[in-house]
């Protein structure tokens, strides 16, 4: 049984419901949702959605009863560890924890710090700037970036990809459907075959980069394949990116709009 609580479907269903005024403010709606209807079938998106703490976690823990495996993603993130089940979740994540260990992390901390300095002092001085646009959406990417050793040179395609494998169609045509389709399935494509170039020079010449320890690790002698590393790099790429981009943009609106929790 797969049941999923994704972001993207639950957006969808707050969109078109009774709060649809208010997408901003989705907490009556979510307890509505927790009293009236805790275990939801959306019909649109075809997934069940659940929203009791107890039943999360039941979903979550239960790997003899409910799986993360979705046998209609064929994309390059459905691919990923987060469309896996144990055992092959276990080994993949045994050597992924390889490249994110704390020692590791911790290396990357001046680096990550440089970067941040660099961005804000572009715009100190100025009496006004875009936070979004001169900070919150290029410090993510360039993290990343860096992190899994890609050129520079390449990062603002990186984001172009990023972007478009997390959107959705502009609407909820058939003409939108198949247009948004060609597009991502495209993006894929290009992305596969970058990460494919990219992983073939780390087995040739490798750094201290993610992708160079991800392509040295091994976990019982087992290394990690070509078709696992990029599922795992798209991922990585996408899930570090938008993520961190909303986290700081709306927590700083967040900040601006309850200007009494300022000290």
């Amino acid at each position: 049984m797969n049941v999923l609580n994704r972001r993207q479907a639950l957006q969808r269903a707050l969109l078109n419901g009774k709060n649809k005024q208010d997408a901003y403010h989705p907490f009556p709606w979510y307890e509505s949702m927790r009293k009236d209807a805790p275990v939801s079938f959306d019909e649109e998106n075809q997934v069940w959605s659940v929203f009791l703490y107890d039943d999360v976690k039941k979903v979550i823990g239960d790997k003899e009863v409910f799986s993360s495996y979705m046998p209609q993603q064929s994309s390059s993130i459905g691919n990923s560890i987060i469309n896996m089940d144990p055992p092959r979740h276990t080994q993949i994540r045994s050597v992924v924890n390889k490249a994110f260990t704390p020692r590791v992390m911790k290396q990357w901390e001046p680096r990550i710090q440089e970067i941040t300095d660099e961005l804000i002092q572009k715009f100190q001085g100025r009496s006004e700037f875009d936070l979004v646009h001169d900070f919150s959406y290029p410090l993510p990417v360039i993290v990343i970036t860096e992190l899994l050793g890609v050129p520079s040179e390449h990062m603002d395609q990186f984001k172009a990809w990023s972007d478009l494998l997390v959107s959705t169609p502009k609407d909820k045509s058939e003409e939108a459907e198949k247009a948004f389709l060609e597009e991502r399935n495209k993006c894929e494509e290009e992305l596969a075959a970058f990460f494919a170039g990219i992983i073939e020079e780390k087995r040739n010449k490798p750094a201290q980069d993610i992708i160079s320890i991800l392509v040295k690790a091994e976990e019982t002698g087992e290394k990690l394949s070509g078709e696992e590393l990029i599922p795992f790099c798209t991922l990585l790429l996408v899930a570090g990116n938008e993520t961190t981009t909303n986290l700081i943009s709306n927590a700083m609106y967040s900040i601006l709009e309850t200007p009494e929790y300022i000290r």
